[in-house]
């Protein structure tokens, strides 16, 4: 079975979130909900491609 190749902006996209993820407790309070608006937003995108 072939493995299908993800597009480039499709990683790119969870790299993103990966970075989201990743430094989520150190941001200020007041960037976390940018951050979490960011967040749904590309896991929206994600699941949608």
């Amino acid at each position: 079975m072939k493995k299908k190749r993800k597009s480039k902006e499709l990683k790119e996209k969870e790299d993103d979130l990966l970075f989201y993820l990743e430094y989520w407790k150190k941001f200020p309070n007041h960037f976390q909900k940018i951050a979490q608006k960011e967040i749904d937003e590309l896991e929206d995108k994600i699941k949608n491609h």
